[in-house]
């Protein structure tokens, strides 16, 4: 069944500029009584470019403000008023899963920024924002990489203020250590709206709340107000564990890419750690932090264009998959391994995935799960699997999932109701069902599963019971599932008709909802007795 079109996927848009009021929205893609007038008032206190006396201010600044679990703001300033702070400011606000901050840094380059009210009598445009293209930007130097890094691995939480770094330098800066932190904070115990804003005069309360990362131009004794960590980019560097880890990412990241990154974090198992700390330890050890030398030398910058970070705000697909390694794809790896009859290559064949940083498009990922996550293999093939290589039930999962279980939501119900389908089956391999118990508690998705575990564990005690509609249960409609019925004999009145076909589905539906609810308790109810025993 072709799943329901999302007409939520959308992007509104704010222009402020000079009025009878001062600073305020002058056209936008809201009517006041639909939005516009709790927008104007989170975005008015930051819509401002100002300085103190003899500080000169940027011709743009870039902000990404995050407000809420549902609302965030990508905010471009633009110094053309006739007198400072009273320029204009054009913002794009939306949810925060489409207005991503890697989709914030990608606009910094977006041709579609308005720097006053174009010739439209009805002062607004349309709602829906699909850029061109996105913008080739440099690579940051890796020093300057290394001090935000350090400072991120000393205070993982709060706010960062960064001075020293000049303004064409920021973007750039912004978008490498999101990229490299971005990876080692992801699906740890520590959350990270990654917001930022590119040039602040200082860091009043409303700018401390909407950005964790903010640029100033310098810090005046006694008067600019800073929030956390304050990073001087022109100081010399401490030498702490901290800044030697972070220095082997930049340059790691620098001389050899994001691929080196992703495939030091997974191979060594340090995303499976869920606590940060843990992470930033294991580093320590694999980096040998305690030697004065670094292992990589350093490398000129070079510039190369912003892999995946052209936008299309109507997709909800994360940026661009990762460059294929030399050899067997996953997805040929996995096919040979349904097949492969010899020990010795099903081992080399294991080997092979679990060294392998799992795809990220979401199309490789299903084409995966067609291989390696049906009743044959999940039943009969992956214990056998599993026994060449440590790892291998984790790197099926990843493969076949994502790395932190992206594929396993409600909004995609089919891979969800499969899911569960291979989970509720008593011949399951357990191994492979822990591993997915493991995994999902990390990520915080357990709770989806509920159903299919209880119902496991009914079968492992002898219960019987068919098979439940997975794909109705998780389906939004139903309903379409079912064929029409056949049209009734003539005779029968049609009230009559009417309340018989409804009764037996209220029936269908109350026999769905009491096995559902039956297989949570029970799964509870182990859980106790557990830890009780």
């Amino acid at each position: 069944m072709p799943r329901p079109v999302d007409e939520t996927l959308e992007v509104h848009q704010i222009l402020f500029g000079p009025g009878p009021n001062g600073v305020e929205p002058i056209a936008s893609t809201f009517a006041w009584q639909d939005g516009l007038g709790p927008w104007s008032n989170r975005l008015l206190p930051l819509c401002r470019l100002e300085s103190y006396p003899d500080q000169e201010v940027p011709r743009t600044s870039l902000s990404y403000f995050s407000f809420s679990e549902e609302h965030a703001a990508v905010l471009r300033r633009i110094d053309n008023g006739h007198t400072k702070s009273r320029g204009h400011a054009h913002a794009l606000v939306g949810r925060p899963d489409l207005l991503t901050p890697e989709r914030a840094v990608a606009l910094a380059g977006w041709s579609g920024w308005l720097d006053r009210a174009q010739a439209d009598p009805s002062n607004s445009f349309p709602a829906v924002v699909i850029p061109a293209a996105g913008h080739h930007f440099r690579v940051a130097k890796p020093d300057a990489i290394a001090s935000l890094l350090a400072a991120l691995l000393r205070q993982p939480t709060g706010n960062l203020t960064v001075c020293g770094a000049p303004d064409s330098d920021r973007i750039p800066l912004i978008r490498d250590c999101l990229r490299v932190a971005g990876a080692l904070f992801s699906g740890s115990d520590i959350r990270r709206k990654w917001t930022f804003s590119t040039y602040e005069q200082t860091v009043v309360p409303s700018t401390k709340t909407a950005a964790e990362i903010v640029f100033l131009p310098g810090i005046l004794e006694g008067i600019t107000q800073v929030a956390g960590t304050v990073v001087d980019l022109g100081d010399a560097t401490t030498d702490d564990a901290a800044d030697r880890i972070a220095l082997m990412l930049a340059e790691t990241y620098v001389a050899q890419g994001m691929n080196a990154i992703d495939s030091l974090l997974f191979k060594h198992s340090v995303a499976d750690r869920p606590a940060l700390q843990d992470r930033i330890a294991l580093l320590g050890s694999l980096f040998d932090v305690s030697a004065q030398t670094p292992r990589v030398k350093p490398v000129e910058p070079v510039d190369p264009p912003l892999a995946g970070m052209i936008l299309t705000i109507t997709s909800s697909e994360s940026p661009g998959p990762i460059p294929a390694p030399e050899g067997p794809s996953p997805l040929e790896i996995a096919q040979e391994l349904r097949r492969a009859d010899d020990p010795g290559r099903t081992a080399e064949l294991v080997g092979l995935l679990c060294d392998l940083v799992p795809p990220e498009s979401a199309a490789v990922r299903s084409r995966m799960r067609s291989q390696l996550l049906d009743a044959h293999f999940t039943t009969e093939r992956v214990d056998i699997v599993a026994q060449h290589a440590q790892g291998a039930y984790r790197a099926i999962l990843t493969h076949c999932l994502g790395r932190h279980l992206e594929d396993l939501t409600p909004r995609d119900h089919p891979t969800l109701a499969a899911v569960c389908g291979i989970v509720s089956r008593h011949k399951t391999s357990p191994g492979l069902v822990k591993e997915l118990v493991n995994q999902a508690t990390r990520t915080g998705k357990i709770t989806l599963l509920l159903a299919a575990l209880g119902l496991r564990d009914l079968r492992g005690q002898g219960s019987p019971g068919p098979e439940p509609a997975w794909d109705e249960l998780f389906c939004a409609d139903p309903a379409a599932h079912h064929a029409a019925p056949a049209a009734a004999p003539q005779s029968s009145p049609p009230r009559q008709r009417g309340a018989r076909s409804h009764q037996a589905e209220s029936h269908g539906g109350d026999y769905r909802l009491v096995l559902f609810v039956s297989a949570v308790l029970i799964f509870l109810l182990g859980l106790v007795v557990g830890v009780v025993a």
